[in-house]
């Protein structure tokens, strides 16, 4: 009596790591790796499904989305020249609120929030974005005694990120932090750390430290005191231009059996994550053998807590 084989009940996902008469098939599960796939969601148990379709919904050029915050279905994004508040509403459709035109074109914008404010800055124009209103970013004066420190006030930065009470900030090659609490100050002789290339994301899991990437390497700056912080290279490689998912998630969510947090980051090599003790994994190189990326830019996404999508990496 012939044995029984299963020819596909479910999938391990994409692979092309190993040549496609070597891909691996189990005949008594009937599961596969696939050589190939377009257009499809393997989902948790590795079903195969059709990707749900979109429609269109605004005309504009539109970039550097964020979530509103407190305000439920809706995102800050800029539109054109303008920075817009997105909300959407029960029948699919969109309303797009204007909150401040004039900004400088195609400069990608990027956002912290830090308690109920999102700060914003695309390194020519910044602000601070409360319940949808927009406010001029605050200006600090040193509260403590007299001081030799070079203060300044916070000047706009092309990336933003919050550490521990304090916004970080680059500018080219050069991160800066403002001071404890005072997110319009800067010691703009003390608070600077230089990297070899221009800074293209800052990502931080928490209290931890934070994920710096310049152009050719990320690396994790750990501590919650920038001052103490200790540098080490997690790749050889880079994040894609601003490829941050704006919120912390579990790592359940990527099938790992850990309560910590971690970040989700665009790279030129595919979606990472990144923890708050400095470990960092790709999600998807022991099956994927994905090429560096030329693109500059990215951003990335979830849909549905199962479908990360990365622009930029491919």
């Amino acid at each position: 009596m012939s044995a029984q084989v299963n020819i596909f009940k479910a999938s391990t996902g994409f692979n092309n790591k190993v040549v496609k008469e070597r891909l691996t098939f189990d005949p008594q599960a009937g599961v596969a790796a696939l050589e190939d796939c377009n257009n499809v969601l393997i989902d948790r148990t590795g079903s195969i499904v059709t990707r749900r379709g979109y429609k269109r919904v605004a005309e504009g050029h539109f970039h550097s989305f964020y979530p509103a915050n407190g305000l439920d279905n809706s995102f800050y994004a800029v539109m054109d020249s303008s920075l817009v508040r997105v909300s959407s509403k029960n029948d699919g459709e969109v309303e797009i609120i204007n909150i401040r035109k004039g900004l400088t074109l195609d400069a990608k914008m990027d956002y912290c929030t830090l308690g109920n404010k999102v700060f914003y800055a695309n390194g020519f124009e910044y602000g601070v974005l409360i319940a949808g209103e927009d406010y001029l970013w605050p200006k600090n004066k040193w509260p403590g005694p007299d001081s030799t420190a070079s203060f300044e006030p916070t000047p706009p930065g092309e990336h933003l990120e919050k550490l521990s009470g304090r916004i970080l900030l680059s500018r080219g090659n050069l991160l800066f932090y403002t001071e404890y609490g005072l997110p319009g100050l800067v010691d703009m002789a003390r608070n600077v750390v230089r990297f070899p290339s221009n800074i293209q994301l800052l990502a931080s899991p928490g209290g931890g430290g934070v994920f710096v990437s310049d152009e050719s390497k990320i690396y994790f700056l750990a501590g919650q005191n920038p001052r103490e912080w200790q540098m080490s290279v997690v790749t050889e490689y880079p994040a894609l231009n601003g490829g941050r998912y704006p919120r912390l998630l579990p790592a359940s969510l990527f099938g790992l059996e850990s309560d910590s947090l971690c970040v989700l980051v665009a790279t030129s090599r595919g979606p990472c994550i990144g923890f708050p003790d400095g470990s960092f994994f790709n999600l998807i190189d022991k099956q994927v053998d994905v090429h560096d990326s030329t693109c500059d830019n990215g951003t990335i996404i979830i849909v549905d807590d199962s479908l990360i999508l990365q622009s930029g990496g491919y």
